[in-house]
């Protein structure tokens, strides 16, 4: 099954050669080549292999999907607290790392809250730039015409 590590290994060749994965109002645009951060917590946690690989190949797939992940170290919305969080979460790494305890799970399934902070947070302002969007451009001052080969949006 190593084969279906291409698919994280090709989308951060995509990622890393885009001219714009980070957008002007910084952030990151496609999720962010953090395979180093998937790799470890499914070492740590050991999923079942389908879970795996289903996860690879979805965040493998979003690298091609514009949406928005948030880049703390740049500002931006929400810099302050996950900057804040990604220092707690950090010194939780290097507890389970250097085995700190000798049983790690609580620690680990603890630390998992800031991933999914961020996953969710970065996907709250995608979703909310999208609506946004699609908002101005059916908003007023906008009509839409159909006709029969075809939807456009024209101004009035």
């Amino acid at each position: 099954l190593s084969w279906w590590l291409l698919f994280p290994l090709l989308a951060s060749v995509y990622g890393f050669s885009q001219a714009q994965a980070k957008t002007a109002d910084n952030f990151f645009l496609g999720f962010p080549s953090y395979w180093n951060v998937v790799a470890a917590y499914l070492y740590w946690l050991q999923p079942p292999v389908w879970f795996s690989l289903g996860l690879i190949t979805l965040l493998a797939l979003l690298t091609f999907v514009p949406s928005f992940y948030l880049y703390p170290s740049r500002g931006g919305p929400f810099s302050k607290l996950t900057n804040l969080l990604c220092l707690f979460w950090g010194v939780a790494l290097i507890l389970i790392v250097a085995r700190f305890f000798e049983d790690a799970r609580f620690l680990i399934w603890t630390s998992l809250a800031f991933p999914i902070y961020y996953f969710a947070l970065s996907w709250a302002i995608t979703f909310q730039r999208w609506i946004g969007k699609r908002r101005q451009s059916t908003g007023p001052g906008h009509r839409l015409s159909k006709s029969t080969s075809e939807t456009s949006i024209s101004e009035d």
